[in-house]
């Protein structure tokens, strides 16, 4: 029954808490911000994982690890948004985004006194700009041990699973993270991890469902559109696939499957074949 109570709090207060916050940074003046403040005002536009946001936000998070180098939590969140150029294929900063995504992330990991969070947003940045597959797997799992009641621990382990562990405990790791938050903002990471899980076990009407809830949350996700393009697509609906296809396209024009593939994790090529071969029935070009 306590840690019943102790969930539920936790899931109530701690993103009540986090957005009074943000509102308290947004009303400060700018050169009154200190690394918090712009850590806070970074977490909507990060969060939301677009490619406009991207460079506001690593220019937020460059500046608050300039004012405090230590910072853990800035440390590992301007990891994630590197990484976000690297796993999503996006035009590069710099020859350096991988690079520098690994080590922000490792300082943040040095820094993080224990931190959950931090721990499981450094073991995303391993998994995909560093591939050190067991380094991210045993990040995922000190995170949930420190701390099973963050949406965000959740969701990291949820990925991580799905690309280097079971898909099967990916899925619930998904679930656990709609329960503690069902009416997050950033829950369209979770609900399109559950599509992607559904794709890689062949279940495409079912990875269809998921990506649709996620896209009502967030319209604009980038993998979400991967899911409702490969999935109509291996379902035969090449006239829908095509439509969301010339959608994603019109923000990502110079997108190809060899990139996209060469960006995700490959300890299981599997958990990306469909989705890669959905996306080449669709018309996504190949280099």
């Amino acid at each position: 029954m306590q840690d019943r109570i102790t969930e539920q709090v936790a899931s109530i207060v701690q993103p009540k808490v986090e957005q009074a916050e943000i509102d308290r940074a947004r009303r400060k003046r700018p050169d009154e911000l200190d690394a918090y403040d712009l850590l806070l005002r970074a977490l909507p536009k990060l969060y939301s994982r677009h490619m406009s946001d991207n460079v506001e936000v690593a220019r937020l998070l460059t500046q608050a690890v300039t004012i405090d180098p230590s910072f853990a939590p800035a440390l590992a969140e301007l990891a994630f948004t590197l990484d976000a150029r690297v796993s999503m294929g996006w035009v590069p900063f710099s020859d350096d985004d991988r690079r520098s995504a690994i080590d922000y992330a490792k300082r943040a990991i040095l820094e993080a006194g224990g931190d959950a969070r931090v721990l499981g947003t450094a073991s995303i940045v391993l998994m995909h700009c560093a591939k050190d597959y067991e380094q991210a797997m045993q990040l995922a799992r000190t995170a949930v041990e420190t701390n099973p009641n963050s949406l965000q621990v959740m969701s990291c382990a949820s990925v991580v699973q799905l690309h280097c562990g079971d898909v099967a405990a990916s899925l619930a790791f998904s679930r656990r993270a709609i329960e503690l938050s069902p009416a997050d903002p950033g829950s369209h990471w979770t609900l399109t991890a559950i599509a992607h899980a559904h794709m890689a076990l062949g279940e495409f009407a079912e990875a269809l469902e998921w990506a649709e809830r996620s896209r009502v949350i967030n319209p604009e996700y980038d993998p979400t559109f991967w899911m409702l393009i490969a999935g109509n697509a291996q379902l035969g609906r090449m006239d829908e696939a095509r439509r969301w296809l010339a959608s994603f396209r019109h923000a990502h024009p110079d997108l190809t499957v060899a990139r996209l593939k060469a960006a995700q994790p490959d300890r299981h090529p599997d958990r990306m074949a469909a989705i890669l071969e959905g996306l080449r029935l669709a018309g996504l070009p190949e280099r």
